[in-house]
């Protein structure tokens, strides 16, 4: 964009639709020397990989600008910087930020703590130059001053910066959220963001972001609203699940009535431990007696007095291949309420992952939790979703997502709760109908029978008509 151009754009305050940052998933290695393309890794690897993956962007930030490395945090709010205990501690994911080279840098008088990410160590909120692409083909770059952050190192530690994608809270309501900071300042219309996958490890984080600017060919009849419910946990976008199905050679209820929550920092989808019983029966059981399969055992965090324990299972690709994945009953998740769910699915193309020698299931098994659902990256790169804070919402552009009262495009078979509407609405009409027809019946016959008396009464005063015309005699006259 040319200096004029921006220039007017600044004087008269113009909003921008979106603020766009690509991002990329960090690679850590954390199994050390032991990789996906050897014999040796297992299902517990898979998970120690793939559990808590964390997503980067480089953004350029001060005038003139300093290139700093962000980690986009599902489990925290705020827009800060400084050696923060969530960095990736690897020249790889850590840069420089000095306050003092940058002539737009300001204190502000927002608040000033102690905060427990940085050790302790007293920061403060401040405002500074931030520039950001304004288009999807990261053509457009434009600069938005006294976008506000928390600093919390001094500026010759290694740090990294954090942006908060969970939704503001009373402790961003003393630092900065920066997809709320931006709508304050009039940077962007609404206070709503998206990851958008390109593939599986890359994409682009937008705030502003509506599907209309975001998809091509967009089409607002495939957009589904899902009402967020209140509760706690990684981002706090915690919904309603009304059923879940497993859907194959039989088609099974395997839950109804339970929640899910989105989180973006692991790649799988999370089921309690009663899905690995029902997959295990109408699947994986005779692979795992066979040995074709084996079911491992992933403990997260292994040092705590209770810790997650999760059942991850992985096939021998020697054994196992394409036909055998082909067999693998669909999973359905039907989101919302009784009257206004949408069906999400997932079928063999989404639910392994695959390496050298192995295919590794992408839904792993919780141990100590039977009820919730969580939906991890792999849901978000098929589903665009759109998180609204404003709002309370989440818009799904449901590409795959078939309404339930859809008889014709349900590959499930299974229209119970339809059938048991239609059932209902058919009794009702039936009875609506049985009693206008006996009030109808009743209001024609009186009529009727109205009529009836009428005409008998007519008769009656004509009983002495006037004598016929003898035409014949009148001729003769």
């Amino acid at each position: 964009m040319s200096p004029f151009i921006l220039y007017i754009f600044l004087l008269f305050n113009f909003t921008i639709n979106i603020m766009v940052f690509p991002f990329k998933q960090a690679l850590e290695h954390k199994n050390g020397d032991l990789t996906p393309d050897k014999e040796a890794y297992n299902g517990t690897n898979f998970a120690i990989d793939y559990f808590d993956t964390k997503l980067y962007t480089q953004i350029k930030i001060g005038n003139p600008y300093q290139e700093v490395k962000v980690l986009l945090a599902g489990e925290l709010c705020a827009f800060k910087i400084g050696k923060s205990k969530n960095c990736i501690y690897s020249d790889d994911y850590l840069s420089y930020y000095n306050r003092n080279k940058s002539s737009d840098f300001t204190y502000t008088p927002k608040y000033s703590h102690e905060d427990l990410e940085f050790n302790n160590t007293i920061g403060s909120t401040a405002e500074d130059t931030l520039y950001t692409y304004t288009d999807l083909n990261l053509k457009n770059e434009i600069k938005f001053k006294n976008v506000g952050f928390y600093l919390g190192s001094d500026t010759n530690d290694k740090l990294c910066g954090i942006i908060g994608l969970e939704k503001d809270n009373f402790i961003c309501n003393r630092t900065y959220n920066i997809v709320k900071d931006c709508k304050d300042k009039k940077y962007i219309n609404n206070r709503k963001f998206m990851l958008k996958y390109n593939t599986i490890n890359e994409g682009l984080y937008i705030i502003g972001s509506e599907f209309k600017d975001v998809i091509d060919n967009y089409d607002e009849n495939k957009t589904s609203t899902i009402k967020l419910i209140a509760g706690t946990g990684i981002y706090k976008f915690k919904f309603k699940i009304n059923k879940v199905q497993i859907i194959g050679d039989e088609n099974v209820t395997i839950d109804t009535n339970i929640e899910g929550i989105i989180n973006n920092d692991f790649s799988f989808i999370i089921l309690g431990s009663q899905y690995f019983n029902n997959y295990s029966h109408y699947f994986f059981s005779k692979y795992l007696e066979n040995g074709i399969c084996t079911n491992n055992t992933y403990d997260y965090k292994p040092e705590l007095l209770l810790s997650e324990k999760y059942d991850v299972i992985e096939c021998d690709k020697k054994k196992f291949g394409e036909n055998d994945m082909k067999s693998l009953p669909k999973l359905y998740i039907y989101i919302g309420d009784y009257f206004s769910q949408k069906k999400i699915f997932f079928d063999y193309k989404d639910l392994f992952t695959e390496t050298k020698y192995k295919y590794f299931f992408n839904i792993i098994f919780d141990k100590n939790n039977k009820y919730n659902i969580d939906l991890g990256k792999l849901f978000l790169k098929k589903y665009p979703i759109n998180f609204d804070f404003e709002n309370e919402v989440i818009d799904i552009y449901d590409n795959y997502i078939e309404k339930q009262n859809d008889n014709k495009g349900d590959p499930s078979g299974n229209n119970d709760n339809n059938m048991t509407l239609y059932i209902i609405l058919a009794c009702i009409l039936v009875v609506i109908t049985g009693v206008l027809g006996y009030f109808l019946g009743k209001y024609l016959n009186k009529i009727r029978k109205k009529r009836a008396n009428e005409l008998k009464d007519d008769y009656e005063y004509n009983e002495s008509p006037a004598e016929p015309i003898n035409r014949e005699s009148s001729l003769d006259n």
